[in-house]
This record gives structure tokens, sequence and C-alpha cells, in this order.
């Protein structure tokens, strides 16, 4: 959604495209993770705009639907799946009763939906504070060679 140094939305997603990369994020129930493959050329400038944006995001609210749409359309796609029914009744079931993890762990738009605009943007901007931290974080870089073209 931009930060405070690239507010252009989409201005990562374009300087990654402009290099012939992709990228790609994915949130387990401990972590999340980012990923972006680009040319050496635009790798500087990436890791800058990339940077800023777990700096200091701007997490703008006219964002916050598409957002919303997003997750959504991913909980529909893994929905139908075995595994992950699965999962989510193992963890109702087994887990502690006082545990994080016995409750519904995956956002749709019922879950999201439930908050009012401002109040779900300002839980997100509060677990943003409290939880990314560069303490927490790791960066791996793997330089494109003749073995993992």
């Amino acid at each position: 959604m931009g930060s405070t140094k690239y507010p252009d939305e989409n201005g990562f997603s374009n300087h990654i495209n402009m290099h012939g990369g992709y990228s790609n994020a994915y949130t387990d129930n401990e972590l999340t993770n980012y990923q972006f493959r680009i040319d050496a050329e635009g790798l500087d400038q990436g890791l800058d705009m990339f940077a800023w944006l777990l700096k200091e995001p701007l997490l703008k609210e006219d964002a916050q639907d598409r957002e919303i749409q997003s997750i959504e359309s991913e909980f529909e796609s893994n929905y139908p799946y075995d595994s992950s029914r699965r999962f989510q009744l193992l963890c109702s079931t087994t887990a502690n009763k006082n545990h994080l993890i016995n409750r519904f762990t995956w956002g749709n738009i019922k879950s999201l939906k439930s908050h009012k605009p401002d109040e779900l943007l300002r839980d997100l901007r509060k677990f943003f504070d409290e939880q990314y931290s560069p303490d927490r974080m790791k960066l791996v870089i793997q330089m494109k060679t003749e073995d993992n073209m």
C-alpha cells in the first residue's frame, strides 16, 4: 500500500515488474513471509522500497476493502481442501481453550467486516507497531548463479 518514502500504492510491484521479477507473500500461524525476485540492476532500489514498506507502511484506509477482498478470495480458494479444514478442526478441538490457536485462525470477509473500518485499521496499526520489529525479521538474498537459474 506504499510507504512514507514511496507513497505510490503500486510502486514496489511496478519496480519489481520493470526489472523482470515477481513478488509474493503468505501468512502462516506465527510468521509472514515476503519474497521477491528482481534483476541485479533493480536490487538496490527494490531493497530500499521493501525496507520502507516494513519500516513505515501507509496502511491506507481506502485500500482496506481491496485487501479484504483479496483475503476473502484466498480463503475461498483454500477452504475446500480437506487439509485446510482438518487443520482448523484439529486446532479447535485439541488446543488449550485459552490459546490463540483455539479459534478461527484465518481471515475472511465475515471475520474482517465484523469490525468498523476505523477500528480494523487501528488494530492493524497496533499489531504492526507491536509485532513488526527488526529483531524479529530475517533477510535472505540469493544471488543468481548458473546453478539456480
